[in-house]
């Protein structure tokens, strides 16, 4: 008899470029009961925004093709469904300053268990246009503009 899988409350939107790169990370969420929307570039990770319902937590390379992770941003904050949604950009340098929205920033190579403990809470919670709740997790500050 096959092992009974929990399924995690919560969808994931992964945006990353990197086709092993982000069928890995997709394998790690849905290993752990998430689940995941991949996109390869911007164009695909917008209309998954305003084809998808209920998305807990957007994950973003910054370096996409044709339109970066800042231009992707800027696009899905005028999506009103998902301006509230979270995004943690995933990148090989944090930004300086970022934008708001971005509750995170995590180094590449992404490891397996820093990558589930960012998600857990964000998916553990709701998101509504009145706004998002922080949880208690140790992320790494990012300055807003």
């Amino acid at each position: 008899m096959e092992p009974l899988i929990r399924r995690r409350a919560g969808k994931v939107l992964l945006v990353e470029d990197d086709l092993v790169y982000r069928e890995l990370l997709a394998t790690v969420l849905e290993d752990a009961g998430y689940q995941v929307v991949q996109a390869s570039d911007g164009p695909t990770g917008l209309a998954a925004l305003e084809n998808e319902d209920s998305l807990n937590i957007i994950l973003l390379d910054i370096g996409l093709p044709g339109m970066n992770g800042w231009n992707f941003l800027s696009r899905k904050q005028r999506i009103a469904k998902v301006a509230m949604v979270p995004v943690v950009i995933m990148s090989g340098r944090a930004p300086p300053r970022a934008p708001r929205g971005i509750v995170a920033w995590l180094e590449k190579p992404v490891g397996c268990d820093a990558l589930l403990r960012l998600v857990r809470p964000f998916c553990a919670m709701s998101t509504t246009s009145e706004g998002l709740e922080t949880p208690a997790v140790n992320l790494k500050p990012i300055a807003h503009s």
